[in-house]
């Protein structure tokens, strides 16, 4: 029996590079559950499982026969289509201008930074994104800041300061 809902319908109207994403990763988890391994059944869950638009946009594809009954070939194709290659440039500049609360801040710069070809330096640039986004002079003072540390400490104060807030009003 299976667990897992069947994913929503792809729906592009939004961000079509993250919406295609997200539901990438639930069909995936979805065929996992099913334990299917067949790619013509694969590949009609596929097709059934995106909106009228991307239905649209498949069909304009100019598929050779083997890549059509290949449902990784035809999912590769929709990346391609819905997830143009990133400039590092722009994707940079995002990742050093973002601001909200510090969980949603985190959550934006892990996800931006994926991007960014950081490397090991990933963990190390977001620790100085927070830092430099909060202007918290405690962190300047704590050493050995890792990206954790940092999260937890900044965290502390965001809570601190809207009990301070609740406290006053």
């Amino acid at each position: 029996m299976n667990v897992i809902k069947p994913p929503e319908g792809l729906s592009l109207q939004i961000n079509a590079a993250d919406g295609f994403r997200k539901w990438w990763q639930r069909f995936e988890i979805y065929i996992q559950d099913l334990g299917l391994s067949t790619d013509t059944i694969i590949k009609a869950i596929l097709l059934h499982t995106i909106d009228a638009d991307t239905l649209e946009i498949y069909n304009t594809f100019s598929l050779s026969e083997e890549d059509s009954s290949d449902y990784v070939r035809i999912l590769d194709i929709l990346e391609q289509h819905f997830i143009p290659t990133a400039n590092e440039t722009v994707v940079s500049y995002v990742f050093f201008s973002q601001g909200e609360t510090l969980d949603t801040f985190v959550t934006e710069l892990r996800g931006l930074s994926a991007d960014c070809k950081f490397g090991d330096m990933r963990d190390s640039w977001i620790r100085d994104r927070i830092i430099i986004g909060l202007r918290d002079v405690q962190l300047l003072q704590e050493p050995n800041l890792d990206l954790l540390k940092c999260i937890n400490i900044s965290c502390a104060a965001e809570l601190a300061n809207i009990q301070t807030r609740q406290m006053k009003a």
